[in-house]
């Protein structure tokens, strides 16, 4: 069984915040300046190489820093599938399985939500962990489907609302298709 990671499917451009990253704990300056990502406000996100806020690694990334990212207040990162990766295709009759890892940091709250074209699926920062990976997966029923989460943009969206009294961070999106499937099913 092969291991599925964000670097897996190919759908996703920079779904580890890798490219166009800053320095270990400074805010983006501009607001396309992750490869990839459209952000609403720069100075609302800041970027970390320190492992404490990097969920994983891979194999083959030899010499690349690893990044992630923290929410310091709220904010939007935004993908738009088919203008970042015009050569990605999503099959009809096989689920997707759609995460992000995140961590609370402190005592944040607020409210964390992932979408995957016309899904979603949120999550109160309160009830994580602080200092621990949590794992926010959009439902594997008829929402990770083709049919059920096809929109005119496609897009990926990570939003981060009412967010108080400290931050959160984010990881390692990740859109992957499962393993057994057809490649004749392409839409």
């Amino acid at each position: 069984i092969t291991s599925m990671h964000a670097k897996t499917s190919g759908i996703l451009v920079n779904p580890s915040f890798e490219v166009g990253a800053t320095a270990n704990n400074t805010a983006l300056t501009s607001t396309g300046q992750l490869t990839g990502w459209d952000v609403g406000t720069a100075a609302n996100i800041k970027t970390y190489s320190a492992a404490a806020y990097v969920y994983r690694g891979y194999a083959n990334d030899t010499g690349v820093t690893h990044y992630g990212i923290e929410f310091i207040a709220n904010d939007t990162l935004t993908q738009v599938v088919k203008t970042e990766n015009p050569g990605a295709r999503f099959l009809e009759r096989t689920p997707y399985r759609c995460q992000i890892a995140w961590q609370r940091k402190g005592a944040a709250t607020g409210n964390l939500t992932l979408h995957l074209g016309a899904k979603s699926k949120a999550v109160a920062i309160g009830t994580g962990v602080a200092d621990a990976w949590n794992i926010l997966t959009i439902d594997m029923d008829d929402d990770a489907y083709f049919a059920g989460f096809n929109e005119n943009a496609l897009d990926v969206k990570i939003v981060v609302d009412t967010l108080a009294v400290a931050t959160v961070v984010v990881d390692d999106v990740e859109v992957v298709d499962q393993p057994l499937r057809r490649r004749s099913d392409r839409a």
